[in-house]
């Protein structure tokens, strides 16, 4: 079975759309048991109605609503520790993401590996500001963590269930830094491959470029915390989510 994991916050209705016929034609084709969870964020009501007439038209595709804002990496936490597939892929919700590059993100975890890094090869038309912007960053959390990486910033990536699995403990409350360094930390074999980084079509982002670099200093410097979610009015950990998703919606 194959989960993909999307945190969603205030994204245009029109690219979650597009993102969800896009997915369907692609799992479709590599594994008829698979789901789309996506975690929304504390999003308004535009994007919430968007997502429920998404999972109120496919079985195959979950939300998982947080009350309010708990940020990106808490919630693709609960996205992970609620996948059922023994592999799982993790993606932005924006359309910067191909989901038509999720097969050859997938293969090598079919021969050996347990995580798969995209690092990203900008389209045409692609800002050159934001290229050099990622170029820096990862230089410096190269430096800061001891590792060799193409690209931190790529939040397109895949692993295998045993190692989400297997950093349950330490993923409901992490602080010790960027979820991506505690996935390097404990795989066994991983490996990069190039994914395709298109524009963003519709809408603009919610995040400001004072929060990247924000962002950005807190990783380096400070680590990350993911705090307890909020899911239909109660406060849990992130692990302990047992998905109430959308009405009448669950898991097989």
């Amino acid at each position: 079975m194959i989960s993909v994991v999307s945190p969603v916050w205030n994204e245009d209705p029109r690219n979650l759309r597009l993102l969800s016929q896009r997915l369907r034609a692609v799992l479709d084709v590599l594994d008829p048991s698979w789901e789309v969870i996506f975690i929304d964020d504390g999003s308004g009501e535009i994007t919430r109605q968007a997502l429920q007439d998404i999972v109120a038209s496919d079985h195959h595709m979950h939300v998982i609503w947080l009350k309010q804002r708990c940020g990106q990496e808490t919630a693709l936490v609960t996205g992970l520790l609620a996948a059922a597939g023994t592999l799982i892929c993790m993606m932005d919700c924006d359309l910067e993401h191909r989901p038509e590059d999720i097969p050859q993100l997938l293969m090598p975890l079919r021969h050996g590996y347990d995580l798969v890094l995209g690092k990203r090869r900008p389209s045409a038309g692609f800002s050159r500001v934001r290229q050099a912007v990622s170029q820096v960053y990862t230089t410096m959390m190269n430096v800061r963590w001891g590792v060799r990486l193409s690209d931190w910033g790529c939040g397109f990536n895949a692993s295998r269930h045993e190692l989400v699995d297997g950093l349950k403990d330490r993923l409901r409350s992490w602080t010790t830094g960027p979820l991506k360094a505690g996935f390097l930390q404990h795989a066994r074999r991983w490996t990069e491959i190039d994914v395709i980084r298109d524009p963003r079509r519709y809408g603009r982002s919610g995040h400001s470029w004072d929060h990247f670099c924000w962002r950005g200093v807190r990783m380096l410097v400070v680590g990350n915390t993911v705090v307890p979610a909020y899911v239909d009015g109660t406060m849990v950990a992130p692990s302990s989510v047992s998905v109430p998703l959308a009405a009448g919606d669950g898991h097989a």
